[in-house]
């Protein structure tokens, strides 16, 4: 699967820093296409389980989990609690 340009960049930055030993895992989220045509956000996370005697990555384990529903789910907290606040602005109240 190819990911958008923008995600590609960032996952190689982060990779990077991985492979330099700056972090214990990478995580990244990044978009990529689903096979039903829609792009879904993923998030990434793995390491580095061994490394050749010149110090390249030898073997390596991660997970992709689709994280669309949550992201949805944190935009439409977010927005009810702009809501909210600005209800209580307007109506003297807080809580």
């Amino acid at each position: 699967m190819l990911s958008r340009p923008e995600d590609t960049l960032q996952a190689g930055k982060v990779l990077e820093l991985h492979f330099a030993g700056e972090t214990e895992t990478y995580e990244l989220e990044s978009r990529m296409p689903h096979k039903d045509g829609n792009w879904v956000l993923m998030y990434d996370r793995g390491r580095v389980l061994s490394w050749t005697a010149d110090g390249k990555p030898k073997w390596m384990f991660g997970t992709n989990i689709d994280i669309r529903d949550r992201k949805l789910q944190q935009e439409s907290l977010r927005k009810k609690q702009a809501f909210l606040n600005r209800t209580g602005k307007i109506e003297g109240v807080g809580g």
